[in-house]
């Protein structure tokens, strides 16, 4: 087994931890030997966590209270985690609200662009810094699939994606050069419109968290195993078959105005089934 902490640092950071893809990257990590700082605004369920993976582990762990939606958080979790030397990041909670554009609440979109891009970018800019000046560290963004593309009643989710996507690829390039390996891990996401009653902002609820939705445990497992294994190697990192089928034919195959009107009539349908 690979000791990440050798090769990039002793510490890793993980945001929105307490669930899906950030708790598999939290157990992974651990495995490869890396001491952790969970981050999560559902600190109880973190906490046992990172108690458990310290023991089967042998690594040091260590909670932060943060919720990234909010323009403060990225300030308190750099301040509480001074001191230690973060050799891998993975900016990972992340905020998917749907539905039609103008009927979405425009303070709850605000708050997806602050925990989707403004924080991400801003623990990025930061601990990429000491990560250049070190000469080594390991940066995996988490975007999906759907920011390869336009994506009708997931207008706001899908241009922050597409954001994310598009600064990881440019610091692989960038940042290589410093010693520091970036990727951006793109999965798809399986949403289930008809039994997640939250995810129909259009009526008002509020943005659901991404790492909460639902997705297959051995799809979880193998898409963070296929992210550390391809760290650095590319810059968009994409597992599965179908994820890597539906890119292709997004990028390759149809226009862009084909694949939003095909994302388009897809979303119309799924969120008719709603109501």
């Amino acid at each position: 087994m690979q000791d990440f902490g050798l090769q990039y640092g002793p510490w890793a950071l993980v945001t929105g931890a307490e669930s899906g893809i950030g708790q598999e990257f939290a157990c992974q990590l651990g495995k490869h030997g890396m001491n952790l700082i969970l981050v999560s605004e559902e600190t109880t369920q973190v906490e046992m966590m990172s108690e458990r993976l310290a023991h089967h582990f042998g690594v040091k762990t260590m909670v932060v209270s943060a919720d990234l939606s909010n323009p403060q958080a990225s300030s308190k979790i750099i301040k509480q985690v001074e001191g230690k030397e973060i050799g891998f990041l993975v900016p990972n909670a992340g905020m998917e609200a749907h539905g039609d554009f103008i009927q979405e609440d425009p303070l709850e979109e605000m708050r997806l662009l602050q925990n989707n891009i403004v924080g991400p970018l801003q623990l990025t800019r930061h601990f990429a810094g000491k990560m250049s000046e070190r000469g080594r560290g390991g940066i995996i963004f988490i975007a999906s699939t759907f920011g390869f593309g336009a994506a009708p009643y997931l207008a706001n989710y899908a241009a922050s994606m597409a954001y994310i996507l598009t600064l990881g690829e440019s610091l692989h390039y960038e940042l290589k050069k410093d010693g520091v390996d970036v990727s951006v891990l793109s999965p798809g996401v399986n949403h289930d419109f008809e039994n997640n009653s939250k995810m129909n902002s259009g009526n008002g609820s509020k943005p659901i968290d991404i790492k909460k939705s639902y997705m297959p445990a051995t799809e979880l497992i193998a898409a963070v195993q296929t992210g550390l294994s391809c760290l650095g190697k590319k810059p968009t990192i994409i597992p599965g078959l179908f994820n890597k089928t539906f890119t292709f034919m997004e990028k390759h195959l149809m226009s862009r105005r084909a694949c939003m009107s095909f994302m388009g009539h897809m979303f119309e349908k799924a969120l008719n089934s709603e109501h």
